[in-house]
């Protein structure tokens, strides 16, 4: 689009390229247009666009963002075509020194610095960062007024956030992602990581309680989850609960419509409480070791103990059991040492050790009678009709 110089010279011909300085009066979010309105020849560019670092018309691939109403520009207005912003500027301002930024450290003036000296007019004091954070040299930065933004450090870290505390930091030492945040809400077709702090204005004690919360879907299709787990501030005392529902838990309410298959709960006392619905087994291939201090109850309706090498059991206290019958196979020998044995319920009497001196006194005994003494038995029975031969005493 060519233009004639009015009053000029020349009549007619193209007009030369000219930039100028303005600021956008409106902003056409639809067409991606904007007005701006310059500063020395006060002329208006209606519905003119914004140059970009890259872009492509071809499905809007490219770099590119939306000004403000305000914003400083410079308006290119070349000799063949229409004009456009060409870039975004900003005026200067006057502050003192400051050391302090909640985004980075004052950098040092470099060796190629234009602040004045000597003789020169004190300028020290003006500067164009305009509320930028402080960079240092090769650093990028993407932000808005609000205060979120992307930042590209020199030396590959990457830092997106949206307040000092709620920020995502890629270091590439030794490939770490760091989350820093209050509150973490993670979802997705298998489940729900969610960890939540309380504010401590909701609290009787002033205090922020705080909760991790996993729920995990057996499958994506399944509207309710199988898995839940709770880390923290759990309700009633507890500090960890792990409950096992396939498909019955709500992952927003928490609720398990009916029972769970699995529970596990641990309080802040240390008190641990787990119910398992079907079979339980446990397999150690080292050694185990059990250290009760109070009382411990098995309830079963069978139980099978079996010991490949030695056991041992004691107990300081005492002893007992019940049962309807007892049946004890030992292929070896058994050796009872006790201080007493009582045999049957209410015994009185002491069981017949069949020594040797009593055993010659039974085969040779002879008493008297009517007629007579009478005469050892014709035929002594065998030890083994009245001598247990696998039971022995002292």
């Amino acid at each position: 689009m060519t233009r004639s110089f009015e009053n000029g010279v020349a009549e007619s011909g193209p007009n030369p390229t000219r930039i100028e300085e303005g600021r956008i009066s409106n902003v056409n979010m639809a067409r991606w247009t904007a007005d701006v309105k310059t500063r020395e020849s006060q002329r208006t560019y209606y519905d003119i666009q914004w140059s970009s670092p890259y872009f492509h018309f071809a499905a809007g691939e490219g770099m590119f963002f939306m000004p403000e109403v305000g914003a400083k520009v410079k308006v290119c207005r070349p000799a063949d075509s229409d004009p456009f912003i060409m870039c975004f500027v900003t005026a200067y301002e006057r502050e003192g020194r400051q050391t302090d930024s909640d985004s980075g450290e004052q950098p040092q003036a470099g060796a190629h610095s234009t602040e004045p000296t000597g003789d020169e007019e004190d300028r020290s004091d003006i500067t164009y960062r305009a509320g930028r954070p402080y960079l240092q040299q090769g650093d990028m930065m993407i932000r808005t007024r609000d205060g979120n933004g992307i930042w590209f450090r020199r030396g590959g870290v990457l830092e997106v956030f949206s307040t000092a505390i709620a920020k995502r930091l890629y270091i590439p030492l030794l490939n770490y992602i760091r989350d820093i945040c209050e509150n973490y809400d993670l979802q997705s077709a298998g489940g729900r990581l969610h960890w939540n702090v309380s504010r401590s204005d909701e609290d009787s004690d002033d205090e922020s309680p705080t909760v991790l919360t996993l729920t995990a879907r057996d499958k994506a299709q399944d509207d309710l989850a199988s898995v839940l787990v709770r880390v923290g501030h759990v309700p009633d005392e507890n500090k960890l609960r792990i409950a096992i529902a396939p498909r019955a838990i709500n992952p927003r309410t928490l609720e398990i419509s009916g029972d769970a298959v699995y529970t596990l709960d641990l309080s802040d006392d240390g008190k641990k409480t787990e119910f398992v619905k079907d079979d339980y087994d446990l397999t150690v291939e080292g050694e185990c070791n059990w250290e009760v201090t109070g009382d411990v109850t098995i309830r079963s309706a069978g139980f099978t103990q079996e010991v490949s090498g030695d056991a041992s059991i004691q107990v300081s206290g005492e002893h007992s059991l019940r049962a309807a019958s007892s049946t004890e196979n030992i292929s070896g020998s058994k050796t009872i040492n006790s201080n007493s044995i009582d045999l049957g319920g209410g015994s009185r009497d002491h069981v017949v050790i069949a020594t040797a001196a009593f055993k010659q006194f039974v085969l040779g005994h002879r008493h008297d009678s009517p007629a007579g003494p009478t005469l050892p038995p014709t035929a002594a029975p065998p030890a083994a009709a009245y001598t247990a031969r696998k039971v022995k005493g002292s």
